[in-house]
């Protein structure tokens, strides 16, 4: 069959949670105007409250890692060839 607005709002539910999550992960990080290890330490903290949904866990994990990379590239570059940027 067809679908209809009541089975396209429950099919949708599962995302909308997981988008509320991001949402509000992001609307923490805009409005504080967080930077570097705070933005880090934001996903954490939304990464440890979101335990207990295996999905939107792996969500916020997918951003930690993504969120990592230029940090972690940055602290390389300072560790081992003493640059600053």
């Amino acid at each position: 069959g067809k679908l209809s607005l009541h089975s396209m709002w429950y099919y949708c539910q599962p995302s909308v949670g997981m988008l509320k999550t991001v949402s509000d992960m992001l609307t923490k990080i805009i409005n504080e105007d967080l930077r570097g290890a705070e933005v880090l330490n934001a996903i954490h903290d939304t990464l440890q409250n979101n335990k207990g949904d295996q999905s939107r866990h792996q969500v916020v994990l997918s951003l930690m890692k993504g969120a990592c990379k230029p940090y972690l590239k940055m602290l390389r570059s300072w560790l081992y060839e003493g640059k600053v940027e």
